[in-house]
């Protein structure tokens, strides 16, 4: 598996250690380069074939949005990843199809959820939809929501809509610590929230999605400690 760096040399010194774990942990080689030279960077992945670009975001490297753009020129089947101090760029990040966004400190948990998502280990469902069956990873799944007798899907790479009822539903997620109902009607995937701000949950792509009042204290509190077990 062949993975691109481009940017601030210590970031990517933080990242390769918590890489370098995954490796260890799950019998892994991967092929690493670390670029800090923007022209050789992109005469290099116009010449190769790469699994993974991190682009690593500082005060040095502003243009992310732009160099994502013109990855994808190059190849638009390149997976790009943002890592960044700041969520600024999260929603701009979803709209030039970025495959992740990681916050520094970059956590194992997140470089493990990263390759397990490359690599597809994770559970999946079945749901119908246009008269098809349809297999949706777990992973995949950003929130669904009841709309009237339809749950609608929100993944990272489309809205699927199937006719059935949101308890039927929330079934496939009963066990799952990281899927939390947190209001009427809509089912959240922690691992897509970016952070809390009031009374809504922000997804890493910008949306909001509101949590009830009656729990709110509550479910605040379990997504807390849902990030920090994953440290």
């Amino acid at each position: 598996m062949k993975l691109f760096f481009y940017g601030d040399k210590q970031k990517f010194i933080e990242i390769e250690k918590q890489i370098k774990n995954f490796e260890k942990i799950n019998k892994k080689k991967f092929n690493i380069t670390f670029y800090d030279k923007l022209n050789n960077f992109l005469t290099n992945i116009s010449n190769e074939n790469i699994d993974i670009i991190f682009l690593l975001h500082s005060e040095e490297f502003e243009n992310v949005i732009d160099l994502t753009i013109d990855i994808k020129k190059i190849n638009k089947k390149h997976k790009v990843i943002f890592c960044s101090k700041t969520d600024r760029y999260a929603l701009k990040g979803y709209k030039v199809e970025l495959f992740y966004y990681v916050l520094f400190p970059v956590k194992y948990s997140e470089i493990e959820y990263i390759f397990n998502k490359f690599f597809d280990k994770t559970e999946s469902i079945i749901v119908k939809s246009n008269w098809q069956k349809i297999s949706i990873s777990t992973n995949e799944i950003h929130f669904a929501e009841k709309q009237g007798h339809n749950v609608i899907i929100h993944t990272s790479n489309e809205i699927i809509s199937t006719r059935t009822t949101f308890k039927e539903f929330a079934e496939n997620f009963k066990n799952k610590e990281n899927f939390i109902n947190c209001i009427r009607g809509t089912i959240v995937n922690l691992d897509w929230v970016l952070k809390i701000i009031s009374q809504n949950f922000v997804m890493k792509n910008g949306q909001k999605i509101p949590i009830r009042r009656k729990d709110r204290t509550k479910i605040k509190n379990l997504f807390f400690k849902y990030n920090l077990q994953k440290e």
